[in-house]
């Protein structure tokens, strides 16, 4: 069985600045990330300075990538190729 793996730009999403929308994507993501196991995914959550320790919680099958502000194209495409 082939791994799939998803990734999540997570870097417009301010802490306490976004409303319901902000809380719509954690409890997705505290849903499908820490939810139960499924070994055929893994998740890569791409962070910026101000969000990234807050998404420190979820555990398992996920990766925290911290993008700098200024070069984030590049190193987007560095993660993913």
């Amino acid at each position: 069985m082939s791994r799939v793996t998803l990734a999540i730009n997570l870097r417009p999403l301010y802490p306490g600045k976004i409303g319901g929308l902000e809380m719509y994507v954690r409890n997705l993501l505290n849903q499908w990330i820490s939810g139960p196991e499924d070994r055929r995914i893994s998740w890569i959550l791409f962070t910026n300075s101000t969000n990234h320790e807050s998404f420190g919680h979820l555990t398992g099958p996920c990766r925290r990538i911290l993008l700098p502000d200024n070069e984030f194209e590049g190193a987007l495409w560095n993660h993913l190729c």
